[in-house]
């Protein structure tokens, strides 16, 4: 918020246009904050925390291989971002596959 001090006489009143505009790009942001939280999907990660990802920027789910897991002995599914990042979780791949067709 730009502090009252910086802003010119004409502008200081609480009806005018700056302070509505204000006002809108706030409401605006925290639409889109609880919007963006929605269609992230959480998963559980190999120490059993909250991993919230984008179902948006899946590349691909992929069983462990039953010779050597490559990732860990405790996961279930690895998750292939776009940015190149893999998230090994406990989930099993159709329960990962479930909720990423549930949040698109």
């Amino acid at each position: 918020m730009i502090p009252r001090r910086f802003l010119p006489e004409l502008w200081r009143s609480s009806g005018s246009p700056i302070f509505f505009a204000v006002g809108m790009l706030w409401v605006g942001l925290a639409y889109a904050q609880e919007r963006l939280a929605l269609d992230m999907i959480k998963v559980t990660g190999l120490e059993h925390e909250i991993i919230e990802i984008n179902p948006n920027k899946v590349v691909a789910i992929r069983e462990p291989r039953p010779q050597g897991r490559a990732v860990h002995n405790k996961a279930n599914c690895t998750v292939l971002t776009a940015d190149g990042k893999f998230v090994a979780v406990l989930e099993h791949c159709a329960e990962v596959e479930r909720r990423l067709e549930q949040a698109k």
